[in-house]
């Protein structure tokens, strides 16, 4: 409606080429938008424990390309991106990491590969989007 008012009769029809427009950026690009957003960085060979724990796991879980993020700005949590076109990602809080029980992050590292695995985390990134183009009228 607000596109009728400012460009005039094919206001309508950008709108609507518009929000194609952001929704497809948002399948492509939504996991990229997250770690830039929360300030991830990939965990390295200097973590060489973390490190080699994700290859073993995810190997054992038939699952590849698996990248494993950390950041300072998320609460202490575990979050598991599984993108359309792009590698899976997990982010860890650096409180996880950085806990003197290498048992708690093993845990987590093994939850959020068996949920990758299982495909529970398909279509997050749109259905976020979609949840939240809904609800800001509301609000």
């Amino acid at each position: 409606m607000a596109g009728f008012f400012i460009f005039g009769p094919l206001g309508e029809l950008y709108g609507l080429a518009l929000a194609a427009l952001l929704i497809i950026l948002t399948i492509f690009l939504g996991d990229r938008v997250f770690l830039v957003a929360v300030g991830a960085r990939e965990v390295d060979l200097r973590n060489h424990e973390v490190y080699f724990s994700l290859q073993n796991l995810s190997c054992k879980k038939g699952l590849k390309d698996v990248r494993l993020y950390t950041s300072h700005l998320l609460p202490v949590n575990v979050y598991c991106l599984q993108p359309f076109f792009n590698n899976k990602c997990i982010v860890f809080s650096d409180k996880i990491l950085k806990e003197e029980d290498s048992e708690v992050w093993r845990i987590c590292l093994s939850y959020a590969l068996t949920f990758l695995d299982n495909g529970y985390g398909r279509f997050s990134n749109l259905i976020v989007y979609l949840t939240n183009v809904l609800l800001v009228p509301t609000f």
